[in-house]
């Protein structure tokens, strides 16, 4: 069963992802500001979603 929670951090693994790859998929036709922008991005969301995933493993350990 796929719960609201669970379908919000695979958005935001799938969005962290996309971010990131698009960085080495068309890393040479767009500039360094932006490319380095995505990878921070890319970066956030990863660790945001790291963090998701321990916080809902530690509500479920609790209850």
């Amino acid at each position: 069963m796929v719960t609201a929670k669970l379908l919000g951090i695979l958005v935001v693994a799938v969005v962290g992802l996309a971010f990131y790859l698009s960085i080495y998929v068309v890393g040479s036709t767009i500039a360094m500001p932006f490319m380095t922008i995505m990878l921070f991005v890319g970066l956030a969301l990863t660790v945001l979603l790291m963090v998701l995933i321990v916080a809902m493993t530690a509500a479920k350990n609790i209850e």
